[in-house]
């Protein structure tokens, strides 16, 4: 794999080092990623895609990962999805949060 020179991961720029700091201030931050080894990595090695993202689940593949779908909080502690196949009732992950 070549390096990578014409993305910010490339030169080692990780969204650890963009993202806005300001939400600091309503939620205390917590590196859960060896940020240093993953730059360290990427300056030796590159990246094979420079886009990185994550969807958010849809319906289906909500019920499959156990996740809610969508980013607005749910409204109930149990949620019921209905298809062709029935009903399906699902107790709403994290609910005690």
């Amino acid at each position: 794999m070549s390096k990578n020179h014409e993305t910010k991961y490339g030169d080692g720029v990780l969204p650890v080092d963009t993202y806005k700091k300001e939400v600091d201030e309503l939620v205390a931050h917590k590196d859960c990623v060896d940020w240093a080894g993953l730059r360290k990595q990427l300056k030796a090695t590159g990246i094979r895609n420079s886009t990185l993202m994550a969807l958010m689940p849809a319906e289906t593949s909500a019920q499959i990962s156990n996740s809610t779908n969508g980013i607005e909080p749910p409204r109930a502690f149990v949620s019921i999805k209905q298809s062709k196949d029935g009903v399906l009732k699902q107790v709403v992950p994290g609910y005690q949060d």
